[in-house]
This record gives C-alpha cells, structure tokens and sequence, in this order.
C-alpha cells in the first residue's frame, strides 16, 4: 500500500512514522509513505500556497491559479 501525504509542514509529520505503529508497517514493508511538500508548488518569494477566504470563516484556503 503506498500513502501519499501533501502537506506545508513536513517536518512535523516524520515523528509520527518514527513512534508508532505505522513504524512496523514501514520497516516490514507493508506500506510506503511519500511527502510531498505544497511549498515546492509555491507562489513567489515566500513560496506561497494559500490565499484569502471568501465569505468568511475559519481555516486556510489553497490558492488556485
């Protein structure tokens, strides 16, 4: 089984396959994890990957080109 994860924070995600029994999974080869970083897709400078909400609310919005 292959799980792909798209996030803008990786470096708070490997502790959770590091601890736990996703662990035994990964180390017996059941499964492989890949992480894909938003932030690489990112807009200028800052890389920037989200944008303003429209109609209010909480929460992020990803940007659309």
């Amino acid at each position: 089984m292959h799980i792909e994860i798209l996030t803008c924070q990786p470096g708070l995600i490997d502790g959770f396959f590091a601890h736990s029994i996703v662990k035994n999974a990964l180390t017996k080869g059941h499964v492989t994890i890949g992480i894909t970083d938003l932030r690489d897709f990112g807009i200028g400078k800052h890389k920037q990957i989200d944008d303003y909400q429209f109609g209010g609310g909480a929460g992020m919005v990803m940007m659309m080109e």
